[in-house]
């Protein structure tokens, strides 16, 4: 699984990685400014938020790392703003203040999310601490390594089962790519999320040792707290269990489920976000909507045939980039439509892999379905005013892992051996790469002026 070949691929793209992230200044992805500062406190030994009287829920962050925060969040919201000069170096100067000037920071989004899922980060900040880096150089110490963790545990994933056409079209458009270039969660995520996939579909071609099993447990627990629309990919646990007749694996399954519920719970109960305006709380929206299904089925339906809401979701699936103030060129967003389109053919007529049989598909594809609902039903009773007419706050980048999901599924899905079929999406794939590339960097140079 190791050789030569993949270690070459893999500077190859970090190199790649490395290099577009520099068109990103620091805090210009959704919710950054929070997962840094969470990452600084995870890395003190902070791992739980606290809240201070009158405030939401935060920690208290060295003072100069505040500084270098709110220092670059002056270009959210603001695409004509441009930091001078004085202001970038000013930044890039400031130094670590120390244990002994710390003060408040609220930071109530990271609250919801099982603190693990920032140890790369925060192992990276320390070392940049330990080292007496200035905050800018343990930044971008954080970014390269946080990035560089997501790319391996990317082709690892590969490496275990080769995605199609589909899959590597999603994980290249420029709203991926984005976010896999940021210190955010979303790279990490997807990744684990392939890596997960690529292990339940190994256990569908052959068997695969207990250890085997029990790392997916680990990984499906990891991703469900993190991700709480993704937690539907936790029943892949129940599947490789019944399929293996293991009562061992179905009752991890089933510990599994009990944690990620335990920790939803306790996360809302211990967490104070006001950044919606509410009259009641997320477990009583959750309970009005489960005693009135027909309410939640008609917000749905409201917001599924609004255009408006669901021509954001496709640009901000293919690519809205920084604070979600930074659109492609209008062109774009069709010539990827129609490519993604074309993927999927290409996706759906392939040569037929062992792994992926019916059980296997159907098994994906209800998963997708369930987190792609999920998404609806957690934005509804967290981020959307009640009584709701649409539900609000949802992104289009929120439905990439469930559209990767979909697209395993459907992979091979009538089976044609055809070498034209493979070198046309290949073509199809280089030029998609190609013009993706462009399409990000050209907007990232027009809308950030770097050099």
């Amino acid at each position: 699984m190791f050789d030569s070949r993949f270690f070459i691929k893999y500077l190859i793209i970090l190199l790649l990685a490395v290099g577009g992230s520099y068109f990103i200044p620091p805090m210009q992805s959704p919710d950054e400014n929070q997962h840094i500062a969470k990452a600084y406190l995870v890395a003190q030994g902070d791992w739980l938020l606290t809240t201070a009287p009158g405030k939401m829920s935060g920690g208290y962050v060295d003072d100069g790392l505040r500084d270098f925060i709110q220092g670059h969040m002056q270009l959210s919201g603001r695409p004509d703003f441009r930091l001078p000069p004085q202001e970038k170096q000013r930044l890039r100067s400031l130094a670590w203040s120390g244990a002994e000037n710390r003060s408040f920071m609220e930071i109530p989004g990271t609250g919801f999310y099982l603190p693990l899922i920032y140890l790369p980060h925060a192992m990276a900040i320390k070392a940049g601490e330990l080292a007496q880096l200035s905050i800018h150089h343990t930044y971008y110490l954080t970014r390269i390594f946080v990035m560089a963790i997501a790319i391996a545990l990317m082709l690892i994933a590969f490496s275990l089962h080769r995605p199609g056409t589909l899959a590597l079209g999603i994980l290249l458009l420029p709203m991926g790519v984005f976010q896999l270039l940021s210190p955010t969660l979303d790279g990490i995520t997807t990744s684990l999320s392939l890596l997960a996939v690529s292990l339940f579909l190994g256990f569908q071609s052959k068997p695969q040792r207990p250890a085997t099993f029990y790392l997916l447990a680990c990984l499906l627990i990891l991703i469900a707290t993190t991700r709480i629309h993704l937690a539907p990919l936790l029943l892949l646990l129940f599947i490789i269990g019944w399929q293996q007749k293991n009562r061992k694996y179905l009752g991890l399954g089933l510990f599994a489920s009990c944690f990620t519920l335990f920790w939803i719970v306790f996360s809302i109960k211990t967490t104070v976000d006001n950044r919606i305006p509410r009259d009641i709380s997320s477990l009583e929206a959750l309970r009005y909507y489960v005693i009135h299904p027909v309410d939640f089925a008609q917000v749905l339906f409201n917001t599924v045939t609004n255009s408006e809401m669901m021509y954001f979701y496709f640009q901000s699936f293919i690519g809205k980039l920084g604070w979600l103030d930074t659109n492609l060129t209008l062109w774009h967003y069709p010539v990827f439509g129609t490519c993604l389109i074309l993927f999927a053919l290409l996706n759906a007529f392939a040569p037929f892999n062992k792994a992926n049989h019916a059980i296997a598909r159907s098994s994906l594809a209800a998963t997708a379905l369930l987190s792609v609902l999920a998404i609806f039903t957690a934005l509804l009773i967290s981020w959307t005013p009640h009584p709701a007419t649409i539900v609000h706050g949802i992104q289009g980048r929120y439905f990439i892992v469930p559209f990767l999901l979909l697209a395993y599924a459907l992979h091979g899905l009538f089976d044609v051996r055809s070498r034209a079929f493979a070198l046309a999406g290949q073509l199809l794939l280089c030029a998609f790469f190609a013009f993706s590339a462009f399409s990000l960097l050209s907007t990232l140079q027009s809308r950030y002026s770097i050099f």
